[in-house]
């Protein structure tokens, strides 16, 4: 790949600047400010794009170039050739008006999409890729410790990983570090703690199954309480009812018999003054004759009447007639005493004053009374209901009793289950931990392995990979110094050493001129092996500052005699443009 022209149509502070580029080492050089990293950053936005960051960052090169004139376009072109075909990217990196073109001016037409085709074009280079390998700049470090860290970092990364943007030092022990965390947060008491409350969730379930087991028994014998409450009470009703019956029929009985001696005894009475009255009707009605005859005789004595025959007549039907009254009185008084007698028996009126008088007699209710209590069946009746009352009563005192434990016992299964519930709740709690734990440990087993393979790949990667890259280094660095340095040895740990004929050198021995070569030539020789010689340009943007004038001298020497490809040199110093003409 060959660049062959820049135009910043709108970038920075450039505004329609044209830079064509050669095959071979192109020296861009400029005073400080005057433009070299804008050129140095446009190449790599045509090939990758800029986007502007969210908020504030320290990385927003978007602003940073955004054209100081003319802010209604940002962009450019950069044309550049790649197995024989040239290629023209067209960009705008306005966030309003963001536009990316490839054409292939070989043939003559776009390529769509522009941003897939470009990929393939550059072989899956990526920014990253670009930024690690084909593009060098000076080493940041201002210190020898620093500089000796950073150079370390880069050449472990690099020859353990392929990409000195992974840093597989840093990444072990972050995940070493994040293991030994995870490690402390597993709570080793979990476990116990989840099987004392299962015991306590089975025990208290036992003891729910024995009181559910205790209130349903509860709930038959109540049953059959009430059930036999009812009977007895239903029982106490037809006893009741048989004690009014058998006390009624004991009443009638003493109360027939007693009126009917009180009957007779008002029978008597009536006959004894029906007797009185029959003695004195007689003597009244012989009275009555008696005084009629005398009449009789009086008259016919001194009236003198002519015919005395009338007046004896008279007398005759006086006696007569008295007689016959005599004889009515008597057969009437008969009839009276006989009705007498019969309405002493049918007289409702007289029967209901006798019945009356029988009843509200004391005697006669203390008579029944007793009567009533020598009555064997009224007697029998009456134990029974006694023996039934007092049986409802005993079980009105059970049924409370049961209530009462009943209500307790659902009090306790009711706080059971309250604490099977919370304890339900803890489980699930501890369960989520355990489940945390069985995770933790997964991820724990995880980064183990993870650190094991880690390491597998690296010391893979480093016997392949990094002895090539050792080689490739050492012929560099050779060249460079001229021969004073001819074998460069990068361990796997990153530690570097420059190997004499004498001794084995490290890398913090050396001067700093020696270690910006060292740094140069690992980059060199890593885009060497993953782009093929000279398949890419490289990009140096001030590597030489720290450079002798003979080994600058050798290393330009160097990249023109075994870097076939193009060289990009941004440098503010002219002594680059005299060593690479001499």
């Amino acid at each position: 790949m060959i660049f062959l022209e820049a135009q910043l149509t709108h970038f920075g502070k450039f505004h329609h600047k044209n830079i064509v580029f050669q095959p071979g080492i192109n020296i861009i050089y400029g005073e400080n400010e005057m433009g070299k990293s804008t050129i140095h950053s446009f190449i790599k936005g045509m090939l990758f794009g800029i986007e502007k960051p969210r908020g504030r960052s320290k990385q927003d090169i978007y602003s940073k170039y955004e054209p100081w004139e003319n802010q209604g376009a940002y962009e450019g072109t950069l044309r550049f050739k790649q197995n024989g075909i040239v290629y023209r990217i067209e960009r705008s990196f306005l966030k309003t008006n963001k536009y990316v073109k490839l054409i292939d001016e070989t043939h003559g037409e776009y390529l769509e999409p522009a941003e897939e085709h470009l990929k393939k074009i550059l072989g899956g280079l990526s920014e990253t890729s670009y930024i690690n390998t084909m593009s060098i700049e000076q080493m940041k470090a201002s210190t020898d410790s620093g500089l000796l860290e950073e150079l370390r970092i880069y050449a472990s990364n690099l020859s353990t990983t392929k990409d000195k943007s992974i840093n597989v030092s840093q990444a072990k022990e972050r995940l070493k570090k994040q293991k030994r965390e995870m490690e402390k947060r597993i709570d080793t008491t979990v476990e116990g703690e989840y099987i004392h409350i299962l015991e306590q969730i089975e025990n208290l379930s036992d003891e729910l199954v024995q009181l559910r087991k205790e209130s349903t028994q509860y709930e038959e014998e109540i049953k059959e309480l009430k059930d036999s409450q009812h009977l007895a009470k239903k029982r106490i009703e037809e006893i009741q009812q048989a004690l009014g019956k058998r006390e009624e029929e004991i009443t009638y009985e003493l109360f027939s018999k007693k009126v009917e001696e009180e009957k007779q005894i008002a029978l008597e009475e009536s006959r004894k003054q029906l007797e009185k009255s029959k003695k004195k009707m007689p003597s009244i009605i012989g009275l009555l004759c008696m005084i009629a005859l005398s009449i009789a005789v009086f008259m016919g004595a001194n009236k003198m009447l002519e015919d005395n025959m009338i007046a004896i007549i008279s007398g005759v039907a006086t006696f007569v007639l008295l007689g016959v009254v005599w004889l009515f009185i008597g057969n009437h008084s008969k009839k009276r005493t006989a009705i007498k007698e019969d309405n002493i028996h049918s007289n409702d009126e007289t029967l209901k004053k006798v019945e009356e008088s029988v009843r509200s007699s004391e005697e006669f209710t203390k008579t029944v009374k007793e009567q009533r209590n020598q009555d064997a069946i009224y007697k029998n009746l009456l134990d029974e209901k006694t023996k039934l009352e007092s049986s409802i009563q005993q079980g009105q005192v059970t049924y409370a009793q049961q209530i009462e434990q009943e209500k307790k016992r659902q009090w306790i299964i009711e706080g059971k289950e309250t604490s099977i519930v919370e304890l339900e709740e803890e489980k699930e709690q501890i369960e989520k931990k355990k489940n945390e734990i069985v995770q933790m440990q997964k991820d724990i087993d995880a980064i183990s392995l993870a650190i094991e393979t880690m390491q597998d790949v690296e010391t893979e990667i480093h016997n392949s990979f990094g002895n090539v890259l050792n080689e490739k280094i050492s012929e560099c660095i050779r060249l460079i110094t001229d021969g004073k340095y001819t074998n460069v040895v990068i361990s796997q740990g990153g530690d570097i050493f420059l190997n004499t004929k004498e001794r084995l050198i490290p890398v913090s021995q050396v001067s700093r001129g020696t270690i910006e070569q060292i740094y140069l030539s690992i980059r060199l020789s890593a885009c060497s092996i993953l782009w093929g010689e000279g398949q890419m340009p490289i990009l140096l943007d001030d590597v030489f500052a720290y450079y002798d004038d003979l080994r600058l001298k050798n290393t330009l020497e160097m990249l023109k005699s075994k870097w076939t490809g193009q060289v990009l040199i941004f440098t503010c110093h002219k002594r680059e443009l005299l060593a690479s003409e001499s």
